[in-house]
């Protein structure tokens, strides 16, 4: 048998694509795995189902209670189990009800652990970012209550005891990127109540450099970050709620801004986002105008050097908040309103890059004012969560859109040690791809070996997963990588060999 591990060994090693052993009557075939770059190689070459539309959309709707209105929450794992999480920022009339609470994703799809935080005064935007670079997703609060811009730092374990504060006045539109390049997420503030938007560079550590202070338009309440000329640089959208206008301010290196050019809206600005809706690969802007109960779409020029004319979409009645993402997984962004007048969300599915259709009207709580986009069930669709402003809670809209597994998929194995000697530790990594596409799978792997389980069923974060055993004796083990699928995703397996000898 040793004779035979030795051979084993020596094909393996040169990389050959199929080994053949014959000894003592024990046949042994082994397929070269190669590396995951290699699979992918590979894998790229195949013909692959492209991902299709499911459908008309729909979703459950739950409501969480956080004790106090809802102004703005984002997603994020917060305390790295590999689930997304909720922070709300809420606020009650400026008093000590005001808080950030973290909303913890519990095995079953539920939030039912929570965890609340006071640093400032009327929490009016929140955003999350690892701003000191050890790993743990922070977060970023406009405390428009008591003019400050604070950074909330993770223990890692979920928990913000500490914070660190920027003074602004009246902070209110929130946008977090990299603007000078140094690898460390930085800040964009809008000021209410003036004509300012402030870029805060943050350094590696979480601390505050010098800020630039640049004019856009009167009462700027909402900004993004998106690299709309194309050049590399994260540039600036503003919207200006007293100037009914759009301010783009481009990057121009050194997270130094050009003076902006502005655009025209209908009345009463109150939420930018971006997002590809005419699939030419340019950010174009979307804007939800309060005053003309509608959504203005501005797509950006051929050459990404200016905006088209609006196109205009009629919602619910004061559109507060517009959010982007693919919500049938065809390929193209939808959008996502929220309305503050009549207690509604709106869903505009993107017509094949033709503009938009308003699908779907689902009732939500009061006052609804800000909308968060993530996996809450971990089944690759995308889930939303809506900050409701005149009651104390926030509405979570799972999506139950039934769509068919169509995205084909590679898993791919690598243990280490291997060879490894009996009852010592191997470790396993699994990484699964989807072939085409910008998905990520989700669900499950198991390991076996022979047929016979060696693992639980392990699930996927980002596509990965590890597990490590002691459970090998002297012997070659065919071990096999089984990935479950999900709910666009097809199963896929690989195998490979663990040469183990004796200890």
């Amino acid at each position: 048998m040793m004779k035979c591990i030795k051979v084993m060994m020596k094909c393996i090693k040169k990389q050959q694509q199929i080994c053949l052993v014959i000894s003592s009557g024990l046949v042994l075939i082994a397929g070269y795995l190669g590396s995951s770059q290699d699979s992918i190689a590979k894998a790229s070459t195949l013909q692959a189902a492209q991902a299709q539309s499911c459908g008309q959309v729909s979703f459950t709707n739950t409501g969480i209670d956080v004790n106090s209105r809802s102004y703005a929450l984002t997603t994020g794992d917060f305390d790295g189990d590999g689930k997304t999480d909720l922070a709300t920022a809420n606020y009650f009339s400026g008093n000590t009800s005001d808080n950030v609470t973290i909303l913890f994703l519990n095995e079953n799809g539920g939030f039912d652990r929570s965890a609340s935080y006071q640093f400032g005064a009327l929490p009016s935007a929140i955003s999350a970012a690892d701003f000191n670079r050890d790993g743990k997703l922070d977060l970023a609060v406009c405390y428009s209550g008591s003019n400050t811009v604070d950074i909330l730092f993770n223990d890692g374990h979920g928990a913000f005891p500490r914070a660190s504060a920027f003074a602004i006045n009246n902070p209110r539109g929130l946008a977090v990127g990299d603007f000078n390049g140094d690898g460390s997420p930085d800040l964009a503030v809008t000021e209410f109540g003036s004509v300012y938007l402030w870029v805060i560079p943050v350094n590696g550590d979480g601390g505050f450099e010098p800020a630039e202070r640049y004019i856009v338009g009167q009462d700027p309440i909402s900004v993004t970050a998106g690299d709309f000329n194309r050049d590399g640089r994260l540039d600036l959208a503003t919207a200006n709620f007293s100037s009914s206008t759009i301010s783009v301010l481009s990057n121009r290196g050194g997270g130094k801004f050009d003076t902006p050019v502005n655009y025209s809206v209908g009345g009463a600005p109150e939420s930018i986002t971006l997002g590809d809706f005419n699939s030419d690969h340019k950010a174009d802007l979307a804007v939800a105008s309060a005053n003309t109960n509608a959504i203005w779409v501005y797509l950006n020029n051929p050459d990404g050097s200016s905006f088209q004319p609006p196109k205009i979409y009629p919602v619910g009645n004061v559109p507060t908040a517009v959010a982007t993402t693919d919500l049938n997984l065809d390929g193209k962004d939808d959008l996502i309103v929220a309305n503050l007048g009549d207690n509604t969300v709106f869903v505009l599915l993107n017509d094949r890059g033709h503009g938009f259709i308003n699908t779907t009207t689902i009732r939500v709580g009061e006052r609804p004012a800000a909308i968060a986009v993530g996996d809450f069930k971990a089944d690759g669709k995308p889930d939303f969560a809506v900050a409701n402003s005149g009651a104390t809670g926030v509405s979570v809209l799972l999506n139950t859109t039934i769509c068919a597994p169509v995205i084909s998929t590679v898993t791919t194995i690598q243990s280490s040690p291997n060879p490894s000697r009996a009852w010592h530790v191997v470790h396993f990594r699994i990484h699964v791809f989807a072939i085409e596409g910008r998905t990520v799978p989700t669900g499950k792997v198991q390991l076996l070996e022979r047929g016979v389980p060696i693992s639980p069923w392990l699930s996927l974060h980002a596509g990965k997963v590890k597990f490590s055993t002691n459970d090998f004796n002297a012997d070659i083990h065919k071990i096999t990588a089984r990935y479950s699928g999900d709910a666009l995703h097809q199963p896929s397996s690989r195998q490979i060999w663990q040469v183990v000898y004796p200890r």
